[in-house]
């Protein structure tokens, strides 16, 4: 292994670290949006943020070694769109998957794929 491969090597693990370090903080932060739009009058813009933090998790988190995660985010971001332009407030059955995937995927982040 050349110095330069293992200098790309060191900066993916560092990478690779810190992804791991800041999962939790970015859990919680959907934890809190989710909670913040299941609230009446279920604003529009807890929803829009809910949807942000989604996607950005539904894109890292294969490349960081979270795939399963990532898909349970995919799924939430897809079940999550059709919200965003609708004025009417989501029904009963939408909370509860939204809630199952919340804990599905708190469940998924706390435990990395395997290699």
């Amino acid at each position: 292994m050349t110095q330069q491969d293992e200098s790309i090597n060191t900066r993916l693990n560092e990478l690779n670290a810190n992804y791991r370090q800041q999962l939790p903080e970015r859990i919680t932060d959907i934890k809190l949006q989710f909670e913040a739009y299941c609230l009446p009058p279920h604003s529009s813009a807890a929803l829009q943020n809910l949807h942000r933090v989604l996607h950005k998790l539904a894109g890292s988190g294969a490349a960081f070694g979270h795939a399963k995660m990532g898909n349970i985010a995919r799924h939430w971001e897809h079940l999550a769109y059709p919200l965003l332009s609708l004025s009417a407030p989501p029904s009963i059955s939408q909370l509860q998957e939204m809630e199952e995937l919340m804990a599905q995927l708190s469940r998924a982040a706390a435990y990395p794929d395997e290699s």
